[in-house]
């Protein structure tokens, strides 16, 4: 599985493409079945999930689907950043279809015994936000616990954990407009002050980072990606009139110099920057 190479980006297949691996469908085959839907019910979107699918999966079933997803549970084996591995290859092999991703919310390895657990919420949000900071439009989870003996454990066993998604699924909701806006234009660049710096896991730096524009200023997905604190200096390509950053959900304000914004980030935190434009 994608799982066991966990320091390297997404790799194409070595052996057969996605379509020619057992239980699988070619796409030729679900070509049909898609038609058959288009013309009942042109309104209603078709949504195809891979589940471990490369880039190069997603090139080909890119004609039978209106939203492409995929399957990625890394916790507790796995880098975190595997998450934003997954959301590239969708959102590249996906071109002109929504892109999602079915995120991990209960254990999946019961292999690992005591060890398989589920993701914490802090673990949940930063791999939510990172899918978002790399071009999804949608996410799921999956909350189906696979040891034997259990079932939908995250809702029967773990109430107090689930009651945590609310809180998760309303903030999604209240941002909803910034997080499907358009990437601003111009570059945004992250020096690392403190912490790990350069490539880390599956290729990618501590800090994942996304700004959003519309009328009236701007929004700044701001996710790091590592188990470790980091503090960075963001140069964002920004109004002159935006002096502060009000960091949603903290109940803070951060001072921007010339489009210049210093911030501390514990592991895996996430930080959201809200920029009106100066009046």
């Amino acid at each position: 599985m994608l799982e066991d190479e966990p320091n390297i980006r997404l790799p194409e297949p070595k052996d057969k493409p996605y379509a020619e691996r057992p239980f699988r469908l070619p796409p030729d085959k679900l070509r049909p079945i898609y038609e058959l839907i288009e013309r009942l019910d042109p309104t209603h979107p078709v949504w195809l999930n891979l589940a471990h699918g490369f880039q190069s999966d997603h090139e080909a079933y890119n004609g039978v689907a209106d939203i492409k997803s995929d399957d990625i549970y890394p916790v507790p084996e796995v880098p975190l950043p595997a998450v934003a591995a997954y959301a590239d290859a969708v959102r590249k092999g996906g071109p002109g279809k929504a892109p999602w991703l079915v995120l991990q919310m209960a254990p999946v390895r019961p292999q690992l015994g005591a060890q398989d657990r589920h993701p914490t919420m802090v673990e949940v949000r930063c791999m939510t936000y990172m899918a978002l900071a790399h071009g999804l439009t949608g996410v799921a989870y999956y909350s189906f616990n696979e040891r034997p003996g259990y079932d939908w454990r995250v809702s029967e066993s773990a109430p107090a954990y689930w009651s945590q998604w609310s809180d998760l699924t309303a903030e999604l909701s209240t941002l909803s407009s910034w997080l499907l806006a358009p990437v601003a234009p111009g570059e945004v660049n992250a020096e690392i002050l403190e912490g790990p710096a350069g490539e880390g896991p599956w290729g990618y730096p501590a800090l994942h980072l996304s700004l959003r524009g519309a009328v009236g200023g701007h929004f700044l997905i701001a996710v790091n990606g590592l188990a470790e604190p980091v503090r960075a200096r963001l140069t964002l390509p920004l109004d002159p009139g935006v002096t502060q950053a009000a960091v949603r959900f903290e109940n803070r304000l951060v001072p921007v110099v010339g489009g210049v914004l210093e911030d501390a980030f514990a592991p895996y935190a996430v930080h959201l920057y809200d920029m009106p434009t100066g009046r």
